[in-house]
């Protein structure tokens, strides 16, 4: 994946939050390496447990996945997942506004957390990837200690509803705002949406490069060797 070609770096620490069957972190640990760390949320019970599968068979070349059965949100708490019928990438918390299923397989209890409860357990991420199904500004509400100390790189993506408010948090927080394109570039933005990178103005980035976009000779063969899920 272009996310974690570009952004991983050997011996980095990567949060996938709403993981989905993590295809990033099984990319992000293959970039990562044996240095480094990947933990994955996801609320889909059935998905995290393809994912802790997948995981345990990983080549010793790749980073450690740990895998969380659990939503981001902006507390702890008890919420209620909804279980799409038209595939699983679909479906979302409940409560998030907006978010709507043609067809709900089920509604489920998940357990929530948030991104500040998790620093207290999990290490400190280099880069966080968040795609939540309309969840982002709750996300994002659960993270001050996270965006004020941590500051880490963050690839989100950003539903219409959420686009004012999650812009609104990261700047409060000193992020530049920019959409990755196909070819690698990033483009400032004003409003955070599809495919946007939030990355703390204090940091002292190459943004010449990173708007350099990729040449052949740059691109492996393939996004990454994740294994093939079992």
């Amino acid at each position: 994946m272009l996310v974690s070609r570009l952004y991983v770096k050997q011996g980095a620490c990567v949060w996938d939050i709403g993981s989905n069957l993590g295809l990033f972190s099984a990319c992000a640990a293959y970039k990562a390496g044996p240095r480094g760390k990947v933990f994955s949320l996801e609320a889909d019970p059935r998905y995290a447990a393809l994912q802790m599968r997948s995981a345990a068979t990983l080549p010793t070349a790749y980073a450690p996945i740990e895998v969380l059965c659990g939503a981001a949100a902006d507390t702890s708490s008890l919420l209620r997942f909804a279980v799409s019928r038209q595939g699983h990438a679909r479906s979302h918390l409940a409560e998030v506004e907006g978010q709507q299923c043609d067809e709900t397989e089920s509604v489920q209890q998940v357990l929530s957390v948030t991104l500040d409860f998790l620093l207290q357990h999990w290490p400190k991420p280099d880069i966080i990837k968040i795609d939540v199904e309309g969840a982002e500004a709750l996300v994002l509400q659960g993270a001050d200690r996270m965006l004020r100390e941590v500051a880490p790189i963050l690839y989100i993506e950003v539903s219409d509803q959420n686009r004012e408010a999650v812009t609104r948090r990261f700047r409060d927080h000193g992020y530049e705002l920019f959409k990755l394109e196909a070819d690698g570039s990033e483009t400032p933005v004003d409003l955070c949406g599809l495919y946007c990178i939030a990355r703390p103005a204090q940091r002292s980035v190459a943004k010449a490069e990173r708007q350099r976009p990729l040449a052949r000779a740059d691109r492996p063969a393939a996004p990454c060797n994740a294994p093939t899920l079992h």
